[in-house]
Formats: C-alpha cells, structure tokens, sequence
C-alpha cells in the first residue's frame, strides 16, 4: 500500500486506521490489518495492540484481548500495565478467575506489578462468585504488596457482604475504610441499603438513608428506587409514595421505574383505582410507560375478573408502540381462562400470539 510515490505507510499509519475502524465497530477489518502487518510490515508495536485490547474489552472480549497479549509477548512486544488491567477485568467480570490469574503471572513474570486496579478487579470477580474468603485473602495480599484500597475497592467487598448476607461483615468494612483515608460515598450507602432491604430490613435501611444525608451525601435514583421497591413489597405503598415525592423534590423526575412498582404493588392489593390512577400519572409527568407497566395493570384486572379491561390495555400499548411479550399473553390467556372464556383464550394463543412471532418458550399453560 502506497500513500504517496516513493512513500510507504509506517507503524503510525497503519495503528491509526486500526483505530478508526474500531471506532467504527469495525473490529474484523481492523483485525485484518494486524494480519497484514504482520505479514509484510511493519512490525505492529504495543501500541497497536493497546488499541485493539481497548476496543475488544469494551465489547466485552477480553478473551480476544488475552489473545492479543499472547500474540504481542510472541513478536516480542511487551503488553502495557494498562492494557493487560484493561483484559484482567474483563475476564474477572466475565467469571474467568483462573484466566485472569494466568495472565496475572505473566504480568508479574513480565516485571508489571500488580496495582489497585488489578487487584480490585480480583476481588470484585470473587465477591460475584461468593468466594468471600478469596476476595479477603485479595485484600491482604494487595495492601502487603504496597497496593492501597480505594473507594472502589471496599466498595466491591461490601457488595459480595451484602449479597450473601453477611451485613455485619459488611458494616465492619464500612470501618475499615477509614484506615485507608476513605469515606463511604453514595454507591457505599446504596450497597448497604440495597444489603439491608434484601434481608428485609427496612427501618435499619431507612435509617442508613437519613445518615446519609445527615453526613451531606444526596442519595441518587438508584437508592431511592432500591427502598421503593421494598416498601412496596412489603405493602406500605402509602409511604412509597411520598418517598417517590421526595425524590422528585431532588431533582429526579424522569424515572418511570418506581411509578411501575407502586402499580405492581396496588395491582397485588386489588386496589385498580389506585394502579390506575398511578398509570395516569406517569403519563401526566411525560414520562413512557414501559411494557412492566401495562402488564402489571393486565395482571390486576385478571385478577378480579376483568379480563376485557385488561385486553383493552393491550390495544392501547400496542397503539403507543409497544410489543406484547411472553408475559404479555399468558397474563391474558390465564385471565380469560380462570372466567371460562376458552375461545377468547385460544384466539389470543393461536390466532394473536403465534402469528405476531412472540417467543412462547417460557410460556407455561
């Protein structure tokens, strides 16, 4: 390939049109040139593959990335720290521990010390594997090989507490956080309000909230849909509400999420005047409805045996440009089945739900 007469393209030509076709989502082309490069020059450098690593582990390959590094130890090409951190918490999140750990030898075999990215990528892919103990072994390990913990850190062990159940553990490491400097941020008191719900334990969860905000911390929509979910399964729907209230009243208008569990929740109650005047609501405040939506209003008309308002719901979301799912249709089919309407059923399964494509795999009747 000729640029101009007498000229031909370097390292730097070639490693910038791997980058631009990967920006494109071009990834085999770009591949293709690494191909060429490697066959008639010149000699890819590590910044070439550094690119390449980058795009393949944001489109969550790190397996191609691992393949790239063992390719660029084969050209004699030394990986990057960046570059083999960017593949280790790729395959860390993807649950391949024992690749990651591989490759972390070679990392240290290759005079590339392990830092506080690496490490807190091990011990988050241990807390999503339950493996508690190895994740605590991790954190030794790190802080004896001169690695400090950061936010992000704790924060990954206090979620693998949380998800198991184990809060004490959990609050016990919001303490520790202050050895290294560290105070709890907003996604450490999510964790733990989302730990403390999971258990059922609302009050406790409620009183992390108010710390908080005592400590000046504002809690964002992630916090407030995790309390609304669990006031609504346990039926306070009432303070639901008003805590929706107060997260409108901080700025957090556009989530529709929390409106869909307070349907859910008078649905459940059979209280449909209220589902329904929620359902208005969203549709007052401009923000969609979403397909959880209707299908929890379907469910609470089914419900209590009215299961033509609910086949009315279905032609207004499909009028609104949404597609009925699975959920959808077997919502209905069981309405219309438990009223002793078998031809209705039969009409929606058959002639309706069949011919629209919908995936029935999941559909137990």
């Amino acid at each position: 390939m000729k640029l101009l007469e007498g000229l031909l393209p370097n390292v730097v030509t070639f490693t910038t049109l791997i980058k631009a076709l990967c920006r494109e989502g071009k990834l085999s082309k770009a591949f293709d040139v690494l191909q060429q490069m490697k066959e008639n020059g010149p000699i890819p450098n590590s910044f070439t593959y550094g690119v390449l690593i980058g795009y393949v582990c944001g489109d969550s390959c790190p397996e191609k990335g691992l393949a790239l590094i063992a390719d660029m130890l084969e050209v004699g090409s030394e990986p990057s720290e960046l570059s083999c951190n960017l593949v280790l918490s790729g395959l860390c999140k993807k649950g391949k521990i024992m690749e990651a750990e591989v490759l972390f030898g070679r990392m240290v075999r290759a005079g590339i010390a392990g830092n506080v990215i690496s490490y807190t990528s091990f011990i988050s892919g241990f807390c999503r594997q339950g493996k508690l103990v190895e994740a605590d072994k991790m954190l030794v390990e790190m802080q004896e090989n001169g690695a400090s913990p950061d936010i992000m850190t704790y924060n990954s062990l206090i979620h693998g507490y949380c998800l198991n159940g184990r809060l004490e553990d959990a609050f016990v490491m919001v303490t520790n956080m202050g050895s290294s400097n560290l105070h709890p941020n907003v996604d450490t008191y999510t964790i733990i309000i989302g730990g403390l719900c999971k258990e059922g334990k609302r009050q406790e969860a409620l009183k992390v909230l108010e710390g908080m905000m005592h400590e000046g911390l504002n809690p964002n929509k992630f916090t407030y849909s995790i309390l609304i979910d669990r006031l609504c399964k346990e039926g306070k729907l009432e303070d639901a509400e008003q805590l929706i209230h107060h997260m409108e009243q901080r700025g957090f208008h556009n989530d529709v999420v929390p409106y869909n569990c307070l349907i859910d929740g008078f649905c459940k109650r059979c209280d449909m005047d209220s589902a329904i005047r929620i359902f208005e609501e969203i549709r007052e405040r401009r923000l969609q409805h979403t397909i959880v939506s209707y299908n929890s209003l379907m469910d609470g008309y089914c419900k209590i045996g009215k299961s033509e308002a609910a086949e009315t719901l279905l032609r207004d979301m499909e009028q609104h440009g949404l597609k009925p799912d699975v959920v959808t249709y077997t919502t209905l089919i069981c309405g219309f089945c438990k009223e002793g309407n078998l031809e209705k059923a039969s009409c929606l399964f058959l002639d309706e739900m069949l011919a629209k494509g919908t995936n029935t795999r999941c559909c137990d009747l």
